[in-house]
């Protein structure tokens, strides 16, 4: 019972991430969907030590994607061109 809990986060996290993900490429917010990608990826990579670990990064992967959703990157913000200071 437990597993089938750990593997229904675990693909309840990612289907989000792609929803996410894919939501923002038709959106065409490139660079927010690449970097959104690439974290997925990293994480994955990183925490792929055991199906517990793998399920911690899936979730955290998800707060990633969501918090970029609302709070978008700009290639200016990235390299500190901003007109706010």
């Amino acid at each position: 019972m437990d597993s089938f809990i750990l593997l229904s986060a675990m693909g309840i996290c990612t289907a989000l991430n792609f929803v996410v993900i894919i939501a923002k490429f038709r959106r065409e917010r490139y660079m927010d969907a690449t970097l959104d990608l690439g974290l997925l990826g990293v994480i994955c990579f990183l925490f792929s030590s055991g199906i517990n670990a793998l399920c911690i990064g899936m979730i955290a992967s998800a707060f990633i994607s969501m918090y970029l959703w609302f709070k978008p990157v700009s290639l200016a913000g990235m390299l500190g061109n901003d007109e706010e200071d």
